[in-house]
């Protein structure tokens, strides 16, 4: 973890609203995201019938800077995300995840903000 993320969580969640945003912006139904320091996003349309909560920033960089669906489920195997609410609205944005097509703009602006987690 880089040390001015350590020093002010609030800046490491406040980044992770943009990549959410990328990833998630046409998810359906949305999601509603609890980072570790306890802010929350929401993301997509219409409100979240789930929230996934992200355990730290060490499990958001897995999940999220991969560009892979696998490193997300390996993730909630493990416990550094869980999942309150719809279950099964939750299995429909991550089987929306698999065709998710992001253009070179958006995976290069994910892996600078993920950086920064």
């Amino acid at each position: 973890m880089s040390p001015s993320a350590e020093a002010n969580p609030r800046t490491a969640a406040h980044t992770a609203r943009p990549i959410l945003e990328r990833i998630f912006r046409d998810a359906k139904p949305g999601i509603r995201c609890r980072l570790w320091d306890g802010s929350e996003v929401c993301v997509g349309s219409p409100l979240a019938s789930f929230t996934l909560t992200v355990n730290g920033p060490d499990a958001f960089r897995r999940c999220f800077g991969s560009g892979n669906t696998r490193a997300m489920a390996e993730c909630f195997v493990e416990r550094g995300l869980d999942v309150e609410g719809d279950l099964f609205d939750a299995l429909r944005v991550a089987n929306q995840l698999e065709d998710l097509s992001l253009d070179w703009i958006d995976r290069l602006s994910i892996w600078i903000d993920v950086q920064r987690i």
